[in-house]
């Protein structure tokens, strides 16, 4: 006999605690049997051994978990949907809220479609093995950019580039292929080699 709390035009519902899992059914008992139960689709949060849960008998053989009531100790409460889960919000916002830490993990890949993002973020931390950026408008304001790459390369159309204070550019070894014209329009130019200064043109004009 199994204790019932309450009835249904369609069965019975009653309390049980989980006692062990087995293949993709849960045990839980009461003080009047053990069984075999399954988890509802309606029951979002996935129980636990030693959880108390409601159960819904259909029938002799098919007993569902519907709700999860208690949990003996304090554990991360999981969601899990085997066939994909979809959040969707209608006429109103969608809010994540962390008092520590929001975590996004894919096997195989993260995508975001947003007509505008705005992130405020005090600290950033990036790390990738491939990136590829495409923007039709790029605008980077910063009052301190620090950056550490291996092998950088770029490919551009048009580029353009103002400073208003100082550049500084330090490096083992640089070269630049220029395949029209390079113009410098300076005010004051000043080289300085420790060795050998080379100009290797068809025609030099100075003057």
């Amino acid at each position: 006999m199994t204790k019932i709390i309450s009835n249904t035009m369609y069965g019975n519902k009653f309390c049980a605690t989980i006692t062990a899992t087995e293949s993709d059914s849960f045990i839980v008992s009461n003080e009047y049997a053990t069984f075999k139960a399954k988890k509802a689709l309606s029951c979002l949060i996935e129980p636990k051994i030693y959880d108390t849960v409601i159960l819904y008998k259909k029938d002799e053989t098919n007993i569902y978990i519907t709700d999860v009531l208690e949990r003996a100790g304090s554990s991360v409460i999981e969601i899990i949907a085997k066939d994909g889960l979809n959040i969707k919000t209608q006429n109103g916002d969608l809010n994540l809220l962390s008092d520590t830490n929001i975590s996004l993990n894919a096997s195989e890949s993260l995508n975001g479609f947003a007509d505008e993002a705005n992130i405020v973020i005090a600290q950033v931390s990036f790390l990738a093995k491939i990136v590829s950026f495409k923007s039709k408008t790029l605008n980077v304001i910063a009052s301190a950019y620090q950056g550490a790459i291996d092998n950088f390369h770029m490919k551009s159309q048009s580029v353009t580039r103002h400073v208003d204070g100082h550049e500084e550019l330090q490096c083992n070894s640089s070269r630049k292929i220029v395949k029209e014209s390079d113009i410098y329009n300076v005010n004051e130019s000043i080289i300085v080699a420790k060795g050998q200064v080379k100009i290797d043109a068809d025609q030099i004009n100075m003057g």
